[in-house]
């Protein structure tokens, strides 16, 4: 009887340092996984604040297109003035500031607000 319970004694020392390996392993996946979602957040700020940037550049060349035809500039002057398509000159001289709407992020929630771009819009870009 005492090499049975011996035998067993060593099986649960053994048992218990593979227990132990595998909440190594464990917990070291569980800090990749983490890590990387942390990521993911901080990216979602990054982009927000992306996002608003490229709305107000947006904003300030329609403006500066807006008062160069202002000042009776043809659309193909000020393509070729401005380094642009006359397209994107057409477009921004009819750009108007739309209003914001929350954009939705993971799961649903509102991360950022942004310019919603009209059909009039899309149809003259």
């Amino acid at each position: 009887m005492g090499g049975v319970a011996k035998s067993e004694q060593a099986a649960r020392a053994r048992a218990r340092q593979q227990r132990v390996a595998l909440d190594r392993d464990r917990a070291a996946r569980d800090q990749r996984i983490e890590d990387a979602t942390t990521e993911v957040f901080l990216a979602f700020e990054v982009r927000a604040q992306a996002v608003q940037a490229v709305g107000e550049a947006e904003d300030k060349i329609a403006a500066a297109v807006q008062l160069i035809r202002g000042e009776d500039v043809k659309p193909g002057q000020i393509a070729e003035l401005c380094e642009m398509s006359l397209g994107d000159v057409r477009r921004y001289s009819q750009r108007r500031s739309a209003p914001t709407v929350k954009a939705v992020g993971p799961v649903g929630r509102p991360t950022e607000r942004v310019r919603v771009v009209g059909d009039d819009e899309r149809a003259t870009g």
